[in-house]
């Protein structure tokens, strides 16, 4: 057997009591435009029952997420054996990285867990027990974040809601729900473990007590989520194996800008980024640039992304860069979260302004126009209207659309909204610029910030940092 469902088995990932995991390598490999694309695939062994493949297949399908392993196809052996081709995981499992770390940063744990526990609510949300939360569960991907993966205990234990604002089951139900209730449990545990491994200090210790009387199931892992927010500014999971996670290499040609040396070098120690000569000017302007990104309020970078390394690499991968800086504050403020509805009124004459701005070449103008959407997306509590302000895939988006998934659920989390009010310029390189928001809070520091980019369709929000309710 050398081929199933059209991938070239190259070689075996591993295996276990019900199934073998190969490397598969889809399309032709010949030819210098050739990109084959490749997938884990998983061929089950013929004593497996279908039962527990179909609840497999049934629990992979049901919730979507950049920090769940991802079904792809579903294909049949020659031999007849169901295989199933699930996105590739590049990174070693967070099970080997302890293996190797003695000691974490609390910024480190936000980043290893705080988005699998977004992903495990959403898993419980429609209806799937996870049955095996644990080191060995959890992968880094090419990025360095987690995706929670393993998926051989999972169950369906309640029926598919007909709308993103449902639960599966009631909060009483999800209570008395063994699996539901063991996931919490093994996922405080593995929190615990990893909170074992920082330095103690007074956050440190008040999560580990807050997570020793957590109750009930269902309401925890939004609370949870958030205490893990609350803990530190995420900073990117450090992996001994460098190779083990993919190297992020500058451009090739002169940047004018980069970002500072405290802020690079234990990226480069981790092995995302390649330690490429650098002239002096270069790294003056490093240092300038790094200054300015210090001076932006202590950020809650989300879950899909890899905390402040996202903005990091962000600005690092942009080859060209801009020159405008110190763009005066606006002095108009924006509309409040409540005015809601401006620009879907049929209001051409905004609509065109909000367009124009979106597809403009300033950063400040795009940012005011999308603040303004984003506001009426979420007193709409639309997660579709979000993806036409926010970049698809974005920290931004997948922390959004989580945390109106918990108002429409009517849970407990964090305010998300921003005062879009006096947007200035911090810093643009190229098609990415942070617009600090609100009043100064102090000579360059701002009450919230927003990183933007600009891709094809014009200007979206990519990640930000939240200010007081509004």
């Amino acid at each position: 057997m050398d081929r199933i469902g059209g991938y070239r088995l190259v070689r075996k990932l591993g295996e276990g009591d019900r199934a073998t995991v190969w490397l598969g390598h889809a399309g032709e490999e010949s030819g210098a435009s050739a990109t084959p694309q490749t997938a884990a695939l998983k061929v089950y062994r013929e004593h497996s029952r279908v039962a527990d493949i179909d609840r497999e297949i049934e629990a992979l399908s049901r919730a979507s997420s950049a920090h769940l392993v991802e079904l792809t196809d579903i294909a049949t052996a020659p031999d007849g054996r169901p295989c199933l081709a699930l996105r590739r995981i590049d990174g070693p499992p967070l099970e080997r990285v302890l293996a190797r770390r003695s000691s974490l940063s609390a910024g480190e744990v936000v980043t290893a867990l705080a988005p699998v526990t977004a992903a495990l609510a959403e898993l419980h949300r429609v209806g799937v027990g996870h049955g095996g939360v644990s080191p060995r569960s959890i992968v880094l991907d090419q990025r360095g974040a987690p995706v929670l993966a393993g998926f051989g205990r999972a169950r369906v234990v309640g029926s598919l809601p007909e709308d993103r604002a449902l639960h599966s089951l009631t909060p009483a139900a999800r209570d008395d729900e063994p699996l539901l209730c063991a996931d919490v449990r093994d996922l405080t545990m593995l929190i615990g473990e990893l909170l074992d491994r920082c330095p103690t200090d007074a956050g440190v210790r008040d999560l580990r007590e807050w997570l020793d009387a957590v109750q009930p199931v269902s309401g925890a892992l939004p609370a949870i989520a958030d205490r893990l927010f609350d803990l530190a500014p995420a900073t990117p999971l450090r992996v001994e194996q460098p190779a083990a996670v993919a190297r992020v290499a500058f451009p090739s040609r002169a940047m004018t800008a980069s970002i500072s040396d405290d802020l690079t070098q234990p990226m480069v120690a981790a092995g995302w980024l390649d330690d490429s000569p650098m002239t002096i000017a270069q790294r003056a302007v490093r240092r300038r640039v790094g200054e300015l990104v210090r001076t932006v309020r202590k950020p809650v970078w989300v879950a899909g992304a890899i905390g402040l390394g996202a903005l990091v690499v962000a600005f690092a991968v942009i080859p060209s860069v801009g020159t405008a800086r110190g763009v005066p504050p606006i002095a108009s403020t924006l509309p409040s979260a409540s005015a809601t509805g401006a620009l879907r009124s049929g209001d051409t004459d905004e609509t065109a302004e909000t367009a124009a701005a979106l597809s403009g070449d300033d950063p400040v103008a795009a940012t005011t126009a999308l603040v303004f959407e984003r506001a009426s997306c979420i007193a709409e509590r639309s997660v579709g209207c979000l993806a036409t302000v926010e970049q698809a895939g974005s920290a931004a988006l997948e922390a959004d659309s989580y945390f109106l998934r918990q108002l429409q659920a009517g849970g407990t989390i964090k305010d998300r909204r921003l005062d879009g009010s006096q947007p200035t310029l911090v810093q643009r390189l190229g098609d990415s610029a942070i617009v600090g928001l609100g009043a100064q809070t102090a000579p360059g520091s701002y009450a919230a910030s927003v990183l933007v980019v600009r891709v094809d369709a014009g200007w979206r929000i990519r990640d930000l940092t939240t200010g007081t309710s509004g």
